[in-house]
């Protein structure tokens, strides 16, 4: 009897020390609890012994006046069409944790610690959006359809919409560009520099730990029309030259020489209009960030391969011959039998 009371408080006591280790996943900074009460529908279960076999789970939270967390978890174990089970833990927040880690005790001395957290910084949005309507898709009976709040609605009710307005943007300028030029070749080589700051601003995103949310986009959206001026001034004054009757090669490489400077000054007054934009701190900052940092890696990277990469595409694609009216001389000698030779009749 005695033994088999200090095997009993050997495993209470193991219980114990590993219900006390602290969290290794870092918790969110902070948690608004009030708002964090109510009903939790579960689309992904951890391998746990109860858990493992859990079906239509529901967990809900209820904060009572003493501080404590009244938890109600419901569940089907094995398949959905079990009976339901009900297991009702009681918790409290950690100290000093900003309501970010609860310890929930079911029976003494088994003690579980939630941890609240947030995506990983290798995980956007779109990504976390959609392992949840694969989960669901797996977890839920069929006809069930799930919904969004928040930030998370908002991005996935503008996606199409923002992508829409993507393609407009881009086809509006080209457009724009094509009236404006009187050719189709101009512009392409202009729009070329596009995909090039959207690179740079794809790697800012990745290297600040943001994600292509709403935000971002916009900043995408807004970087198309910043780019394309780069284009525009050396193909533009390659074009004037070449009319002048400079070759088209040495027209682009004088452009490009002297339009070097215009470019630099552009690029360097928004990226350093951007970079309070990227460095943001407060309320509404993360917003102000995304936007920001599109525009600072878009705008570098964007210019540093455009000066570039449009000078070869311009004697590539480009017309061989000069753009603008074409000024030939055309002299008709029409000479009369009759008065063939005879200066009063001149050619």
């Amino acid at each position: 009897m005695i033994r088999k009371l200090l095997v009993a408080l050997g495993i209470g006591t193991l219980l114990a020390a590993c219900a006390s280790t602290p969290p290794t996943i870092p918790p969110v900074a902070s948690v608004d609890l009030p708002r964090f009460m109510g009903d939790w529908y579960v689309i992904a279960q951890i391998p746990t012994y109860i858990e493992r076999k859990a079906f239509d789970s529901v967990e809900s939270y209820r904060l009572d006046e003493d501080g404590k967390i009244r938890t109600t978890f419901r569940y089907r174990n094995g398949s959905a069409d079990a009976p339901l089970k009900t297991m009702e833990p009681v918790g409290r927040v950690v100290p000093g944790t900003n309501n970010a880690v609860w310890e929930m005790q079911f029976v003494w001395p088994i003690q579980a610690e939630y941890v609240i957290v947030d995506l990983a910084p290798d995980y956007s949005l779109g990504q976390a959006l959609t392992f949840l309507d694969q989960t669901a898709a797996k977890v839920l009976k069929p006809g069930t359809t799930t919904d969004l709040n928040g930030i998370s609605r908002e991005f996935r009710s503008s996606q199409g919409a923002l992508m829409v307005v993507f393609v407009l943007a881009l086809l509006f300028i080209f457009l724009v560009l094509a009236a404006q030029f009187e050719s189709f070749i101009d512009p392409l080589v202009i729009m070329l520099s596009v995909p090039l700051s959207m690179a740079g601003a794809l790697l800012a995103l990745k290297w600040s730990g943001g994600t292509l949310n709403v935000f971002s986009q916009i900043g995408l959206i807004t970087l198309v029309g910043l780019i394309t001026k780069h284009g525009i001034l050396m193909v533009e004054f390659a074009n004037q030259l070449r009319e002048q009757g400079m070759e088209m090669v040495q027209a682009i490489k004088q452009s490009a020489s002297q339009r070097l400077r215009p470019i630099l000054m552009t690029t360097g007054a928004m990226v350093l209009g951007a970079i309070p934009l990227a460095l943001a701190s407060g309320a509404g900052a993360e917003s102000r960030r995304q936007i920001g940092w599109v525009i600072v890696g878009g705008m570098s990277l964007g210019t540093l391969l455009t000066v570039f990469v449009v000078p070869t595409m311009y004697t590539l694609l480009a017309r061989k011959h000069a753009p603008g009216a074409i000024k030939t001389v055309v002299v008709d000698h029409i000479h009369d039998a009759a008065g063939q030779g005879d200066p009063a009749h001149p050619l």
